[in-house]
């Protein structure tokens, strides 16, 4: 499961609590939202998730992540 670095802890516990493992992506530097270049180096085929959200103002980039 793919969240971003700069995150509420509330999140990260939920995901450990399901037994998942949770992949740290970098941020964009001017939306803080999480990276889709970063997530295409560290996707695999055992990824299920990635929990996106938006920051501030600005969404998360979805049309580059999906």
């Amino acid at each position: 499961m793919f969240n971003k670095t700069k995150t509420n802890i509330l999140k990260k516990g939920c995901i450990w609590a399901l037994k998942a493992i949770v992949v740290f992506a970098d941020i964009e530097r001017y939306t803080l939202c999480i990276d889709p270049k970063d997530i295409s180096h560290r996707i695999s085929k055992d990824t299920k998730a990635i929990v996106t959200v938006y920051y501030n103002i600005y969404p998360a980039p979805m049309d580059e992540i999906l």
